[in-house]
């Protein structure tokens, strides 16, 4: 138990952390490389986002065809997993 909760707290102060180190080394790469590799990084992000999105159709379509339930009661069922 005791183990479990400094875990918990462990995870928390990284996850406060993180966003600074990644925030300092996007900063140190734009101060080395130039404004320039921004555009990369946006790029990434727009495909990762356009990947999730057609997961997400995807997984919805094969839901319509194989669900014999409302999208209402089968999400609300499933509320936690999504968790």
């Amino acid at each position: 138990m005791l183990i479990g909760l400094a875990l918990v707290v462990v995870l928390g102060i990284l996850l406060v952390t993180h966003t600074f180190a990644v925030f300092g080394l996007i900063t140190r790469l734009v101060e080395n490389i130039g404004i320039e590799v921004l555009a990369g990084m946006a790029i990434y992000v727009v495909t990762v986002v356009l990947g999730l999105l057609i997961i997400s159709v995807l997984y919805f379509i094969v839901a319509k065809i194989t669900l014999t339930q409302s999208f209402r009661v089968f999400f609300s069922n499933i509320s936690e997993l999504l968790l």
